[in-house]
């Protein structure tokens, strides 16, 4: 007897799809924790950055994140160095994506998501070892192999959403799995500038969060799949609901119709958005904790409540923003492309203005965290709407599309990286308002094209090509009946 002559005809505790989302917003929080590891760890595993004495920078002492710890360990890792590293895991993240969204349209998301993030897990248990033998070539292959991981989050969670998760629900659904990546940069600083520094030592981090990552692998193989027509643990009525809402569940895809993807419009818009999103999301995400450190003088010691505003506002923002724009469409307020360019323009004009606002505040701790706080809340309102509008074009080939917009978006985000240590070397506050410039311009424009050439018409290329799949062919009288 196959898993679909076992659905359950009574109700679970919780909604299998819920459980599913609430298992993927740990995994993808565990695997933005793992990288902003890294990234801490090349900031401030070196000697301290010697600042120019400058009208520019703020006053105050420069104060390492990992204050007990970079007086004993450092490392005299040059620039070039600390650079190369980098570009080796964003090489690995770059080369992964596209795979990554094949393997998951064709034989499903949940071990290509899994096995991402346990490959995660391992290379960060082995981190320590590396670097203490001073293995540096090693530790340029552990992190393309972080890398690879880490790009094969995106691109599987596209696919499951666009499997699990019916229309009206998209948007919430969305936000609060994206927003893992919001915490899980809060966290993983958090663990480097508070946990670590109590422990006295910075290693426990890496084996913390990877053995906390394999514990996520474990139940996530044994409660989640890629599919529901093959949860043996799906209510009947759960099962019939997504049936419903979601008829393409019951296909298979049997070819990539690559030229008819490329050659679309739309997509290429949704690229260069996603483009401007990965810069800002490197600057704003990522950067803020260095930002508020180098430029501000913010001291994360006993006092990571000022660190701790902006992402939990931008947690609380992104599932506000979700449950929103589900409200907007259901009601028929208003119509779904509007709320996708509304919610766009939200998240880039809004953003954009309230960065450089921080830069123009000078020194003034309060109000630069006022206004980073407004930027990143608004920002999130992104992922519940071009995740999701990716969807909107073609539940079918999901995870290539996202895997070929990922792919492209995240070599803006490396160059944003890039960008950065060349303007800002001396932490200067007129550096850092170059870069808000640039992000400006980038956010502007991309705003216009959006505006313009969004859309959230599912593409002719989506229906083409479909046949039933082996095993739903096995089932059809099973399925038959959800009608």
């Amino acid at each position: 007897m196959n898993s679909h002559q076992k659905k359950n005809t009574h109700d679970t505790w919780i909604l299998r799809r819920y459980l599913l989302a609430i298992m993927a917003f740990l995994g993808i929080l565990n695997a933005y924790a793992m990288e902003m590891n890294i990234f801490i760890l090349l900031k401030e595993m070196v000697l301290a950055p010697k600042q120019a004495n400058s009208s520019c920078n703020c006053p105050g002492a420069y104060y390492p994140l990992l204050e007990n710890m970079v007086k004993k360990e450092t490392y005299e890792w040059n620039r070039p160095f600390r650079e190369f590293v980098f570009l080796s895991f964003c090489l690995g993240h770059i080369i992964s994506h596209i795979p990554s969204g094949v393997l998951a349209n064709k034989f499903g998301a949940k071990y290509v998501l899994g096995l991402g993030i346990l490959l995660m897990a391992i290379c960060s248990l082995t981190v320590p070892t590396i670097i203490k033998k001073e293995y540096w070539w090693w530790f340029c292959i552990l992190y393309v192999c972080m890398g690879i991981g880490k790009g094969t989050t995106i691109p599987a969670l596209n696919t499951l959403l666009a499997k699990w998760i019916p229309f009206q629900e998209r948007s919430k659904v969305a936000s609060f799995i994206y927003s893992g990546s919001i915490l899980g940069t809060m966290i993983g600083t958090v663990l480097c500038g508070t946990f670590i520094n109590t422990v006295k030592d910075w290693t426990i981090t890496f084996y913390f969060l990877g053995i906390l990552s394999i514990l996520w692998f474990i139940f996530w193989v044994f409660l989640c799949h890629s599919d529901p027509r093959f949860d043996p643990f799906i209510s009947e009525m759960e099962m019939k609901f997504l049936v419903q809402e979601m008829p393409h569940i019951l296909r298979t895809v049997r070819k990539i119709p690559w030229r008819k993807i490329l050659t679309t419009s739309s997509v290429w818009t949704i690229i260069a958005t996603q483009a401007a999103y990965e810069w800002i999301f490197f600057i704003a995400i990522t950067n803020v904790p260095m930002f508020m450190k180098d430029v501000l003088k913010f001291k994360f010691t006993s006092n990571e409540v000022y660190f701790l505003v902006p992402y939990t506002a931008a947690w609380i923002a992104s599932l506000i923003h979700g449950c929103l724009c589900d409200w907007l469409i259901k009601n028929d307020f208003m119509s779904v492309t509007f709320v996708r360019k509304a919610f766009v323009t939200l998240a880039f004009s809004g953003s954009a203005i309230f960065l450089m606002a921080s830069s123009y505040s000078g020194c003034n701790r309060f109000y630069s965290m006022i206004y980073f706080t407004v930027a990143m809340t608004l920002m999130v309102s992104y992922d519940c709407n071009i995740k999701v509008n990716i969807l909107d074009l073609s539940p079918n080939f999901t995870g290539t599309l996202t895997a070929i917009i990922q792919c492209i978006g995240t070599i803006s985000g490396t160059a944003a990286a890039y960008l950065i240590g060349i303007l800002t070397k001396d932490h200067a506050l007129t550096q850092w308002r170059i870069v808000f410039w640039i992000t400006f311009g980038l956010l502007f424009v991309a705003n216009i094209l959006y505006g313009i050439y969004g859309s959230t018409e599912e593409q002719q290329w989506n229906k083409i090509q479909l046949i039933k799949s082996r095993k739903c062919r096995q089932c059809d009288m099973e399925n038959n009946k959800y009608y």
